[in-house]
């Protein structure tokens, strides 16, 4: 999975060198590309809006939340360490909750640690 930015030109991406996610990629590809699971780890089952999902980057590490930033940087994660669980929501209507996350739809991720948007 790729995510394009709002300008709908550039992708967000992982820096291999820092681990900082940025949005520069003009392709989706590399380091573009993530892999998106329900919080439990279920690789199985397609990521849908709403649940709570966890991110993991090209670089195999998952997606932390610091602050204003992402980062790419934990080779394993805790079930219950909120940092690296995400919400994604409907950026406009006609997608309803539960639906599966599919090319081209829009949508906002949510880090689910308190106070952050």
């Amino acid at each position: 999975m790729c995510f394009k930015t709002g300008n709908g030109k550039n992708y967000l991406a992982v820096n291999p060198s820092s681990g900082f996610l940025d949005a520069k990629s003009k392709s989706c590809a590399g380091n573009a590309v993530f892999s998106v699971d329900y919080f439990t780890l279920n690789k199985n089952a397609p990521p849908r809006i709403g649940p709570l999902i966890v991110i993991r980057a090209a670089n195999g590490k998952y997606v932390r939340f610091y602050g204003r930033t992402l980062r790419a940087v934990a080779p394993r994660i805790r079930p219950n360490d909120r940092f690296y669980m995400f919400s994604a929501r409907p950026s406009h209507g006609g997608i309803r909750g539960g639906a599966v996350m599919a090319p081209g739809m829009r949508v906002n991720l949510y880090p689910m640690t308190a106070g952050s948007s």
